[in-house]
């Protein structure tokens, strides 16, 4: 488990800077700190709107706020916190459906035509005790690429650590892909095996 203020030590040692920092909320004083404190937050939601991870997606039921345009069926209101609107899904249905992201005088609005829809969507998840192993290497890298403009000034450097995070970006990705078919492959395999036993 990370700390944000491990993965911000990380990130500077990526590039070479040996500062300790120890706080950046608010910052400690140093420049590494005030720097960290003000990259940090946007590298970590670039790194989470990269990809549907695990630990960082879910599903709600919409609340409906009618009066839908022409064309749709329904008007939902977009939940706090969504940073990736992934899939909608009907009541009774696992099969997606076709949605739309529009902006009114009520907000950011889902329309769709499905009843009762549940949104499956990315959310800023914070908490960086979750991140695995891969996913804090790839935002330590982006930070470092931030990092490395203002502290060293050095454009060979931050290009050298953006590509490092697009590599870990990528693995992270796939692994946390496999995590998923793997509950998939399970949940098929005990299905499976459930018609099996029905027929004998």
């Amino acid at each position: 488990m990370a700390s944000i203020i491990d993965i911000c030590n990380l990130s500077l040692a990526n590039i070479g800077d040996s500062a300790d920092v120890v706080s950046i909320s608010p910052p400690d004083g140093t420049s590494q700190a005030a720097y960290c404190a003000k990259f940090y937050p946007i590298a970590r939601d670039i790194v989470l709107e990269g990809h549907s991870w695990s630990f960082a997606t879910t599903r709600i039921l919409l609340a409906d706020l009618g009066t839908p345009p022409a064309g749709w069926g329904y008007r939902y209101k977009m939940p706090a916190n969504v940073l990736t609107a992934i899939e909608v899904y009907g009541e009774l249905s696992d099969a997606p459906e076709p949605f739309k992201v529009e902006s009114d005088s009520d907000g950011v609005v889902i329309l769709t035509d499905v009843r009762n829809a549940q949104l499956r969507f990315t959310f800023k998840e914070e908490d960086s005790t979750v991140y695995s192993g891969l996913f804090i290497q790839a935002l330590s890298w982006l930070l470092s690429s931030f990092l490395a403009g203002v502290i060293t000034s050095d454009m060979q450097l931050k290009e050298s650590a953006y590509k490092a995070y697009l590599s870990f970006m990528s693995e992270a990705a796939v692994a946390d892909s496999g995590h998923l078919k793997t509950r998939v492959s399970q949940k098929l395999a005990n299905f499976s095996g459930k018609q099996v036993g029905a027929r004998s």
